[in-house]
């Protein structure tokens, strides 16, 4: 066992935490042409970088899950930024999938999985465009959005792990994109499905003088499964996802950063009850970190193993004298008919 996470094994519940990040590239902005010319190349953001690793390390988190990292792009100085991260927090574990590039080294930009406990082989899934001619001409020059999914091992049992950044400005698609990841999700419990959702809870308001609130369509379908799997989809119970009547606590907002007015990234559990361990979602807050333009969010997550169904044990000598002496008697009484 890593002495790094053995404080999680000392109870019988055992404790779990988990973090989203959304750094966008260590930028505060999101990108623009000029960025991508060739003679706007810039430096590595260290001091954003390591205040990501402060983060990580003064918060303890156990698992974090990385949305907008690159591991190379000539406008943040080609830097790896995902291995930057690790060796600056010592996670010995790393898994890293690329979601768009542009000739590779000039433009490799992805997600990333960080963690302390032992994790497997990455893998792609993908979250294919509806049928618009002109995103399928962009996924053919720099790649199809993807979802990083990979599975930790904790007290020896396997949960899988994805990391999500699903589509800005387009209901329709991340509608489509939640029903690809939860699906992929139910069918691999125990599952944490975190990361940027783009997706406002239906009790969001944006801040203004009269309260206007989101009723974002693709939340619907993260509703609809709730009630198809009822109790197998999880999220913070103080989080008011679907009540339109309630607003979002304030603790629970992401963006923008500098002053947060909407919630748009999640941490969901999928857990069924066949699952060999139950997982709860204890508490979940937005820590006041402002090096991007998102928030990260964290979830305490409580674990615990499912009582296993003992196997029958095998008769004592003295049961197996009594059951030969009442088929003896029942064999006489027979036998005396």
């Amino acid at each position: 066992m890593n002495l790094a996470f053995s404080h999680l094994m000392a109870d019988e519940m055992q404790r779990l935490r988990v973090a989203s990040y959304n750094i966008a590239g260590t930028k505060k902005r999101a990108y623009t042409l000029r960025d991508f010319l060739p003679w706007t190349q810039g430096k590595a953001n260290y001091e954003v970088l390591d205040g990501v690793a402060d983060f990580c390390r003064s918060y303890e988190i156990d698992i974090i899950a990385f949305q907008e990292i690159e591991r190379s792009f000539h406008f943040t100085g080609y830097l790896n930024q995902p291995k930057y991260i690790q060796e600056k927090t010592g996670f010995p574990n790393l898994e890293y999938i690329t979601n768009f590039n542009l000739g590779k080294a000039y433009f490799d930009h992805g997600l990333c999985i960080l963690s302390k406990l032992p994790i497997d082989a990455p893998k792609k899934v993908l979250l294919y465009r509806q049928n618009d001619w002109y995103f399928h001409l962009a996924e053919r020059l720099i790649g199809t959005k993807k979802a990083l999914a990979t599975t930790i091992i904790f007290d020896d049992v396997p949960i899988t792990i994805i990391n999500a950044h699903l589509t800005d400005a387009d209901e329709k698609q991340r509608t489509k994109e939640l029903s690809i990841l939860f699906e992929y999700a139910l069918q691999r419990t125990p599952a944490i499905l975190l990361g940027d959702f783009n997706t406002p809870p239906k009790g969001n308001r944006k801040k203004s003088r009269e309260p206007q609130y989101i009723d974002d369509e693709s939340l619907s379908e993260i509703e609809e499964l709730s009630r198809k799997y009822p109790g197998v989809i999880k999220v913070d119970p103080q989080l008011s996802l679907f009540d339109a009547a309630l607003e979002t606590e304030e603790r629970h907002l992401t963006y923008p950063a500098n002053s947060p007015n909407v919630k748009l990234d999640y941490v969901f559990v999928v857990n069924k009850d066949s699952d060999p361990v139950q997982i709860d979602i204890i508490e979940t807050f937005v820590p006041d970190v402002q090096l991007s333009d998102h928030r990260p969010v964290i979830s305490d997550l409580r674990i615990k193993k499912r009582p296993v169904a003992d196997e029958l044990a095998a008769p004592t000598e003295e049961e197996k004298k009594e059951e030969k002496s009442i088929l003896e008697n029942i064999a006489s009484l027979i036998k005396g008919d």
